[in-house]
């Protein structure tokens, strides 16, 4: 009898190692795209895109919040704001960007709330490095379009649903401070 129940515990052992096994493995999986992304150089993330021969806009980086996004161009079937940050408009005086703020994994602006004025936001385009300042915050009613502030000198702007209230967007204008 004592033989039986020692098979038994072996073989619950098995299962249970297995089991933590298979997760580990998901988690893994799930976390290395946002590892390669949140560690990597620019270059590599670059080099990575140009080896499967996608083009991108740029890469998008928060360094206070640790987002470190790539953006595709507006015609790119990857410039969509379900899986990716989607760039919605590009001008001689503003660059728009979007992105999800909820919990899922491609809630790239979660945290886009915690950023504070004067916080620097970084676009790697072009070889260039475009390096932006947050300049202001705003909140506006969610009705299907955003009506943004236009300067006279480059902005970039970010807008995400609030988090905290149904029929609030939110919009960050970075002021465009050095490029390098």
């Amino acid at each position: 009898m004592a033989n039986i129940n020692n098979r038994i515990k072996f073989v619950s052992y098995k299962k249970v190692i297995s089991v933590f096994l298979i997760f580990l493995c998901i988690l893994v999986m799930i976390n290395h795209h946002d590892t390669v992304l949140t560690t990597s150089t620019k270059n590599i993330i670059m080099d990575q895109y140009m080896e499967k021969q996608i083009t991108l806009y740029g890469i998008l980086e928060i360094p206070n919040i640790k987002v470190k996004q790539p953006i595709y161009p507006k015609n790119a079937k990857e410039n969509n704001v379900d899986k990716n940050i989607m760039l919605l408009e590009e001008t001689d005086k503003f660059i728009a960007l979007a992105a999800h703020s909820g919990n899922g994994i491609h809630a790239y602006f979660r945290d886009l709330n915690k950023i504070s004025l004067n916080d620097k936001i970084l676009l790697f385009k072009e070889n260039k490095t475009y390096e932006y300042v947050l300049d202001k915050k705003e909140e506006v009613i969610k009705n299907g379009t955003v009506e943004i502030e236009i300067f006279e000198t480059n902005y970039l702007i970010l807008i995400t649903c609030s988090k905290t209230k149904d029929n609030i967007q939110e919009v960050y204008y970075a002021k465009l401070s050095k490029i390098y």
